[in-house]
Formats: structure tokens, sequence, C-alpha cells
């Protein structure tokens, strides 16, 4: 199923002119805010180096910009350009479309289940089991 749902999210993002890494962090920078590039590494779960990269095309397609960040000289703040922005606006509109169209035929008690199981998966994992 997560092979189904990457590639659903790997078509819509191509229409855009993104590849899905991309068009995570343009997401991601759109949902935090302004942030470092160091908090961006570390809510994307990705080295500082590949965010590094990734900025740094984001930047020569004008999507983001890097500012001094005000209370450290030697950070930048990354933030979405007015066209950054817009095509966030895109993804997310992308991304409601295509979870609606998933979600589209479930009954509103088995998606309250789902969320329900997933978030207390997410709750076990979050820490280590005592064995």
């Amino acid at each position: 199923m997560s092979a189904q749902l990457s590639d659903l999210m790997e078509r819509g993002v191509k229409e855009l002119g993104l590849t899905s890494l991309r068009a995570r962090m343009v997401h991601a920078i759109f949902l935090l805010g302004p942030l470092r590039q160091r908090q961006l590494s570390e809510a994307m779960g990705c080295s500082a180096q590949q965010v590094a990269a990734v900025l740094d095309v984001l930047e020569e397609k004008d999507l983001i910009e890097r500012q001094p960040d005000p209370s450290d000289r030697r950070a930048h703040q990354v933030s979405l350009t007015k066209k950054g922005a817009s095509l966030a606006h895109q993804i997310e509109s992308h991304r409601s479309i295509a979870a609606d169209w998933l979600l589209k035929d479930i009954p509103r008690e088995d998606l309250e289940a789902f969320v329900s199981v997933t978030r207390h998966i997410r709750q076990q994992t979050a820490v280590s089991p005592s064995v």
C-alpha cells in the first residue's frame, strides 16, 4: 500500500515539476514557517548535506530564500518566496484531492477506527519496549 500511495503522490508532484523530496521540503516549509536549515533537516529526517543540496535547487528555482537568522548570525532561516508559497498551495490542494479520492468510499466509523489504531501504533513506537 505504501508503494501505491508514494506512486500517487509522485505523479501529482511531477505535474508540478518537482521530485517528491523537493515537494516534501516545500510543503514542510509551508507548514512549519520560516525555520533554520538544521530544524528543517530534523523535521524531514534528512542529513544536513541532503537538505542543503535540495535547498540549493529550490533557491535556483526561486521557490525559497535564505536569510541570516536574526538571533544567530552563523545560521540562516529558510522561507518560501511568493512563487514557493503558490506552489505549496498547489501541493496542499493535490494532497487534499488525493486524500478525498482515496477515502471517499470508506465509512466514517472505519476511518475513525483507522486513525485511532494509527495513533496507538505511533505512541507505542515512540518509546522502546521494555523487554
